[in-house]
């Protein structure tokens, strides 16, 4: 089961990462309540911050002497749940109600880092350093609506200081959005989803690749509402998202789109107060 909240982040000033507690939104491991069911929810309120109103999403990966370290099967698929993700029909409800564009894959970016290719243990820090490099020397693509989705390699373990000490995804996190911001340009956001192999206890019951898709989706949708902390929410800013008040509650079927099935979570309709299927 999954169950998200708040942690810490980091800041990019030019090329340097300086640890500071802003926003990660987390895929949580955890057995315990959703934050609330139906009618108990809180509305969600826009508290002012951008939204993303288009996205061109990359995939991210790291990897030495260019060869990719993700599953084949998740890189080939990985453009068509992007898409089906905000330009299916079922996804209209959702981004006219909360006021947010579309997003559409944009490619696949390998970067070489004989760290993260390699490594067993890999920090959210890192991460961020290594996204700078690649803006800052042409590597990535940069500018408005740019999303960056990183996808680690199978048995690589993704760190970040947390509240109580380091937390790591073999045993407390699924995946996480979050954004960084310096000096040399805007914030832009980012999503972290560690290998689908690593994480089987975050929610049983799935196959290790709709798993991954369950929780892209789920981080597409809070990052395109919420990208920089200061978006949809409930309660005052940081509180749970979208996806957040709808946790636990799987839905009922698969969503179809353009020939394929995808097994997406519920969204909060806060309109009317349920959480819905796309």
């Amino acid at each position: 089961m999954v169950t998200f909240r708040r942690v810490s982040t980091a800041i990019m000033m030019a090329i340097i990462v300086l640890a500071v507690p802003l926003g990660i939104e987390e895929v949580h491991a955890s057995n315990g309540a959703p934050p609330c069911v139906g009618a108990h929810c809180p509305a969600l309120a826009d508290h002012g911050g951008p939204l993303l109103r288009t996205a061109s999403v990359y995939l991210v990966t790291f990897a030495t002497r260019g060869a990719t370290a993700l599953a084949p099967g998740l890189v080939a698929g990985f453009g068509s749940t992007v898409d089906a993700i905000t330009l299916s029909p079922q996804a209209q409800w959702w981004e006219t109600e909360y006021g947010v564009g579309r997003a559409h894959y944009a490619g696949h970016i390998s970067l070489r880092s004989r760290t993260l290719g390699t490594a067993r243990l890999v920090s959210d820090g890192q991460i961020v350093t290594a996204l700078a490099d690649g803006r800052a020397y042409g590597k990535l693509p940069s500018g408005n609506g740019v999303l960056y989705v990183v996808a680690t390699r199978a048995g690589q373990v993704v760190t970040y200081p947390g509240p109580h000490g380091q937390e790591n995804s073999t045993y407390e996190f699924c995946g996480y959005h979050s954004f960084t911001s310096g000096y040399t340009g805007p914030n832009y956001p980012y999503i972290v989803l560690p290998n689908e192999t690593g994480q089987p206890f975050c929610e049983s019951g799935l196959s290790p690749v709709d798993l991954w898709v369950y929780v892209l989706a789920h981080e597409v949708a809070e990052t395109m509402t919420d990208p920089y902390g200061n978006g949809w929410a409930s309660g005052g800013r940081g509180g749970n998202e979208i996806a957040d008040l709808c946790e636990k509650q799987l839905p009922s079927g698969m969503t179809n789109w353009n020939g394929g099935t995808y097994y997406f979570p519920l969204l909060f309709d806060n309109r009317h107060h349920y959480c819905r299927r796309w």
